[in-house]
């Protein structure tokens, strides 16, 4: 089974493909570096995955609310707004004209919406790239929209949705009296997207949760695609270190082109047919956790366990599976020992 970077960097871009996005593909980066980052170019933008508490984001939603209402939070600093999570960070109350900005409106939106983020903000002229009708006629119909608007036009739009929950494993395990409240915020397993860009020479960061498109400061630098990965890459690292205490929970994707065109085109076979292969195994991946396999393993287990006494159940099943599992973590530590040495 493939890691979490490599399942999300084949959904993400299967993800695109079905909105007709012809020309980009998502790349997995396993370090926040400037170094790492710069290997991979054009990078269009970034999708940064972390553990997130349901408290702050009912929080951040009513805040987000109330701002859309008109109120004005945090310090009294004309023009710009604050949160309890990024109290030191403005955010831009009036983004350039042309930045498209929208309010998570639904709580498991938001992979789709760090998407559509970078998609409905791409650079126009980007050869051999084209983000296809569905992107290109929802910007135009919400372009007139306020961000609370703009995140109810992407709930409603039958296209992105029927996207949207094509990748939704079936679950049928429902627990109603389950009350989010008592949650263990540590390990509910919440996990949240935002998008990282550069837009009209800015380094913006997009989170539906905020009530306003975040403006980072980068001491007064322009932001283009060659200086964003080193930029972005600082940003990064200070959001990272001013996590909670031992929170190393995080993910991060990158928006580039395809490599298939170009590599057609200067007739590298063997490199085509490597990209080919790795799609192949995304589309095999995303296939496996579109299905639900509980209720046949549910099955097997009892096929199996009524065979077995307590003491044989113990010793061949348990025993034999905590050392299987015990031997694949040694597998992975010795392979990430000779992939990534230390010095």
């Amino acid at each position: 089974m493939a890691n979490l970077l490599t399942i999300l960097q084949g959904v993400f871009t299967e993800l695109i493909e079905k909105l007709n996005v012809k020309g980009l593909q998502f790349h997995e980066f396993l370090s926040i570096d400037p170094e790492t980052l710069s290997e991979v170019q054009p990078l269009y933008g970034l999708i940064f995955l972390f553990k997130y508490r349901g408290s702050e984001i009912r929080q951040r939603r009513v805040r987000q609310q109330t701002a859309s209402a008109g109120a004005v939070f945090g310090p009294d600093v004309p023009g710009a707004h604050y949160d309890e999570v990024s109290a030191s960070i403005p955010i831009s109350e009036q983004p350039d004209k042309g930045v498209f900005f929208a309010h998570q409106t639904i709580q498991d939106a938001c992979a789709t919406q760090a998407v559509l983020s970078l998609l409905l903000n791409f650079p126009p002229g980007q050869e051999d790239v084209d983000v296809g009708p569905v992107i290109k006629n929802f910007g135009e119909f919400v372009e007139s929209f306020d961000p609370e608007l703009r995140g109810e036009a992407i709930s409603n739009s039958e296209e992105i949705r029927a996207v949207h929950n094509s990748f939704s494993r079936p679950n049928p395990f429902v627990d109603e009296d389950q009350n989010d409240t008592e949650r263990d915020e540590n390990n509910d397993g919440l996990y949240h997207f935002v998008a990282y860009l550069p837009i009209h020479g800015k380094l913006y960061e997009l989170d539906g949760l905020h009530p306003y498109p975040i403006v980072h400061d980068v001491g007064g630098a322009e932001v283009t695609l060659e200086s964003f990965p080193a930029l972005v890459s600082k940003v990064l690292m200070e959001r990272v270190a001013n996590s909670p205490a031992g929170e190393m929970r995080f993910a991060l994707l990158g928006l580039t082109k395809d490599p298939r065109p170009m590599l057609r085109a200067i007739g590298d076979t063997d490199g085509l047919e490597r990209e080919e292969s790795k799609r192949a195994a995304w589309s095999h991946e995303n296939a496996l956790r579109r299905e639900n396999y509980i209720g046949l393993i549910n099955a097997l287990v009892r096929s199996v366990s009524g065979k077995l006494t307590d003491a044989e159940w113990q010793s061949q099943v348990i025993e034999a599976g905590r050392s299987r599992s015990q031997a694949r973590i040694e597998r992975i530590k010795a392979q990430k020992e000779r992939n990534f040495p230390e010095h």
